[in-house]
């Protein structure tokens, strides 16, 4: 069985997610209180009208969270690929020095 990692692949990976990230950042921002329908006179009180901005806050909240996970597992991706690469680099140098003794 072989495993064959590339780092440069998960890197690009990891700063496509984190891409994404910002993207769905700046939509949301985009849209941040025009997800319920606003106020108009004569529907204040009105129990549809507050479980609409119930509604709306919660999925701000909600994608506000996916937004900060999906950057953290673009980063976690990048610092995966980057320690990977220095433990393989490391294990190459000390092979080269075991060879060379």
């Amino acid at each position: 069985m072989s495993l064959e990692v590339n780092p440069s692949e998960i890197r690009s990976i990891g700063g496509k997610i984190i891409s994404i990230a910002d993207d769905l950042k700046t939509d949301t921002s985009s849209v941040q209180g025009n997800l319920a329908p606003p106020t108009r006179s004569g529907t204040t009180g009105w129990s549809t009208t507050t479980a609409a901005d119930r509604a709306a806050q919660g999925w701000q909240d909600y994608l506000k969270g996916l937004v900060g996970r999906l950057g953290q597992a673009g980063q976690s991706m990048i610092d995966a690929a980057n320690n990977y690469q220095a433990a393989d680099a490391r294990s190459a140098e000390r092979s080269r020095r075991t060879v060379t003794r």
